[in-house]
């Protein structure tokens, strides 16, 4: 199947070093940026608006094989979900043949989990040699609504293990980056959030082997995913749209993909707003990634 290819590369510290956010939020939200990858004026965020969220592993992913990783997919998700103040849910739906990528015309887009190790692939999802993971999202210019997600973890630059003790971790050379951590920081920008200054967030920018601080959200990061997805609530991000949601042509297309997915299963599919005429909405693709701390 074809599949859209309209990238913009986010500047990935801007938020953070320009004060995107404001200067009362610590967190950062991650904006709607234009073709060049410059953020719009005003200022729009990207946000999900349904709260329960699929997702697939992708099968050839060798990083991924297994029940103990799939395991710690749905563990690291549960890191930002589990959080009384947010009804944030994420819904394993086992494993996919689906590759990275989002199609607007398409009905069938999922949200996929993956690594890659071939160079061919590696050129592909990553700008830069020094990242460790990416995050690839598609929005809609307008309102930031998030219609898709894929994470991409960089198997053939780096060794990555659910790390146990950190002594021996050290001592294996090369040392392996924590895989769960790696997955929590992604998970972060998965929803909607940037890279944050805090060298103690779990949404800094960068992260050295071995290091496991990124498994724990810092206060910060917990204010906004209870801020952004607070529950029972609509979502309230740090730059909201000047358009309803629901006033973008095509939304319900991308919408309830827990229902979709699950025919009315485990998630509560919960949804704020109606339903949108079908149309194909305007959407891009950014990118936000871990790099290798040096």
């Amino acid at each position: 199947m074809s599949r859209l290819s309209v990238w913009s590369v986010t500047a990935l510290s801007l938020g953070a070093l320009l004060g995107w956010a404001g200067p009362a939020r610590a967190y950062v939200c991650t904006p709607v940026t234009d073709g060049n990858g410059v953020p719009v004026s005003p200022a729009v965020s990207q946000v999900w608006v349904n709260r329960c969220i699929p997702y697939f592993i992708n099968r050839d992913a060798d990083l991924f094989s297994g029940g103990d990783r799939q395991l710690l997919v749905e563990q690291s998700f549960q890191v930002w979900a589990g959080n009384a103040c947010t009804d944030l849910e994420f819904a394993d739906l086992g494993y996919t043949d689906q590759q990275p990528g989002f199609d607007p015309r398409a009905s069938d887009n999922e949200n996929v989990i993956t690594s890659v190790k071939d160079a061919a692939s590696v050129a592909t999802y990553f700008p830069e040699a020094n990242m460790v993971a990416i995050t690839i999202t598609a929005f809609s210019t307008s309102s930031g609504e998030i219609f898709d997600a894929d994470i991409v973890v960089n198997d053939l630059g780096f060794d990555f293990e659910d790390v146990v003790s950190q002594p021996s971790c050290a001592a294996e050379n090369p040392a392996p980056f924590d895989l769960r951590a790696i997955l929590i920081h992604e998970m972060g920008h998965f929803i909607g959030f940037d890279h944050e200054a805090d060298v103690e967030s779990t949404m800094y920018f960068s992260a050295p082997a071995c290091e496991v601080k990124k498994r724990t959200l810092t206060d910060d990061d917990i204010i906004g995913v209870c801020t952004v997805y607070p529950k029972g609530q609509a979502p309230k991000t740090c730059a909201p749209p000047s358009v309803d949601y629901d006033d973008v042509s095509g939304v319900q297309a991308f919408r309830d993909q827990c229902e979709a997915k699950l025919d009315g299963g485990s998630c509560s599919c919960t949804g704020y707003g109606a339903d949108a005429p079908y149309g194909l909405a305007l959407a891009m693709l950014a990118l936000l990634g871990l790099r290798k701390r040096r």
